[in-house]
């Protein structure tokens, strides 16, 4: 019976011809089919990794193409695409691991274009070099002594403005109102029957405030702003027009370290907000962020935050629309994602929920398909003195389900309890089937932007890999053919194929 030896990577492999007629479609019964008469056996050189070819002969002898688990699976298919054979004829079992690596691999060229896209979405084309270079130090994309400290004290000041905006409820951070500061009060506000006896009503301002007023002059306290804990006291009646107790307000206010620190913090943002106007490439991409957008808010409304109080001076002490510019400046925390841009698992995660969004989606239809369910149950279980409300149920529901119980609302009957433990459970099932698979993808990414962060830093050049054409004729650069010692009594053919370098 008719035998070919072929000798792949070094290593000769002997098989019988019949075999290869099994698969007529492949490359290697094309470079078999020119062979000898029976009495002599082909030999056949081909510089391919033996490897992989131990499993394309595995694929003709046996019927099944299993990949090797020491290849590449992005090798493997350079060879059947050599020996041409389909990825399909893969097995099942090899076939996942197989598709999964290409999946991956496809979402990691995803993932480093939009990294890259975001790094030059904004940069200059024919701006002068001092506005290209100021912008690379604002935008923290230079590499420079002064762009490292400017992003150091950027941290800085957007923790202290973070600080600050919680030192202002602090009662130890915060002072009652001076006399000067209390009549100007009364003068803004109008109030004629406050003017008659300052002296008297402000000793009865500060006995209040050390706690010293009797029970006869206390009444309860009134909120103003978030930086005012204020409480009200009554003044003597025989300073009333009506001949009532007439209340003032016990006011207090942020001492004044902290609001120059707040007007420090104002300047610096309002002066690097400026220089990103002046500097930015584009001002229309420039506030297609969201974060940039809050951050002009947040300094615009300050400012006019500063100018009404400076108008009506007693609008600071009092509750009023305007006290809505105080809220946005709880958004200033938002500044920290200026910052986040540069920092790798922050990216990393952004990406990840982002390619994530169907998986999250099911895992929070889930849960809320669960919720419905439990709380249902449990709503009909319990009384309305434990459970009065289905919102109250669905509260419990999703605490329960999360792990979290914080045990303000608890099943009491035992069909109740009973719900409570299949709720517990699949809250615990649905968790960990799904967060395991954003895990896995933020470490993947995590892992091949900090590789590539490397392989930039040691300046290594990424080398192309050799692509063989799927023609036989052009796949043979050079054919040799030549006698060699005779084996087996037999004469043997050497045909040595070397294939072409891929084309550029």
């Amino acid at each position: 019976m008719a035998r070919v030896c072929l000798r792949i990577g070094g290593v000769e492999f002997d098989i019988q011809k019949s075999l290869l007629e099994r698969y007529p479609d492949g490359y290697l019964y094309d470079l078999c089919q020119g062979s000898s008469s029976s009495d002599t056996k082909d030999k056949i050189i081909v510089d391919r990794p033996a490897q992989s070819f131990a499993a394309i002969l595995a694929y003709y002898q046996t019927g099944e193409l299993h990949m090797p688990s020491g290849i590449c699976p992005g090798a493997f298919k350079k060879e059947l695409e050599f020996w041409k054979i389909g990825k399909e004829e893969l097995s099942d079992c090899c076939y996942l691991k197989y598709q999964t690596f290409f999946d991956d691999q496809n979402s990691l060229e995803d993932f480093g274009r939009q990294m890259e896209r975001k790094t030059t979405s904004l940069t200059h084309t024919s701006r002068s070099n001092v506005r290209e270079r100021i912008w690379e130090i604002l935008d923290y994309q230079s590499s420079s002594v002064t762009a490292n400290v400017l992003y150091y004290v950027m941290i800085f000041m957007v923790l202290l403005t973070i600080i600050l905006m919680a030192l202002q409820t602090d009662p130890l951070f915060q002072r009652k109102l001076t006399k000067s500061e209390l009549l100007q009060y009364m003068e803004e506000s109008n109030d004629i029957d406050y003017k008659w006896n300052i002296d008297e009503m402000y000793e009865n301002y500060e006995a209040s405030e050390a706690g010293e007023a009797g029970d006869s002059n206390q009444c309860p306290s009134n909120d103003l702003t978030s930086a005012e804990a204020i409480t009200a006291t009554s003044i003597p009646s025989n300073i009333s027009s009506n001949g009532k107790p007439k209340e003032i307000l016990k006011l207090r206010i942020p001492i004044d370290i902290i609001n120059y620190l707040e007007m420090a913090t104002l300047a610096y943002f309002s002066i690097e907000l400026i220089m990103r106007l002046i500097c930015c490439p584009s001002l229309k991409i420039y506030f297609r962020s969201v974060v940039n957008v809050i951050d002009f808010l947040i300094i615009v409304t300050a400012y006019i935050h500063i100018i009404v109080d400076n108008v009506k001076r007693d609008e600071q002490f009092q509750i009023n629309v305007l006290d809505l510019l105080e809220f946005v400046q709880m958004f200033r925390v938002l500044r920290l994602a200026r910052i986040a841009k540069n920092i790798t698992g922050c990216k990393v995660m952004i990406y990840t929920a982002r390619t994530n969004f169907i998986s999250l989606s099911l895992l929070f239809f889930y849960i809320f398909v669960a919720m419905c369910i439990f709380s249902s149950f449990l709503y009909f279980a319990e009384t309305r003195d434990n459970i009065p409300t289905l919102f109250t149920a669905w509260w419990w529901a999703v605490v329960t389900m999360t792990t979290v119980g914080y045990g303000d609302y608890v099943p009491k009957s035992h069909f109740g309890r009973f719900v409570g433990s299949l709720c517990a459970v699949c809250g615990l099932l649905l968790l960990s089937s799904s967060i395991p698979i954003f895990v896995n993808n933020f470490l993947m990414f995590y892992q091949y932007d900090a590789a590539q962060v490397k392989r930039k830093k040691k300046g290594r050049v990424s080398i192309a890999c050799i692509e063989a054409d799927s023609k036989c004729n052009e796949d043979i650069q050079d054919i040799k053919v030549g006698t060699s010692d005779t084996v087996y009594s037999e004469k043997i053919k050497v045909i040595s194929v070397i294939p072409k370098p891929a084309r550029n």
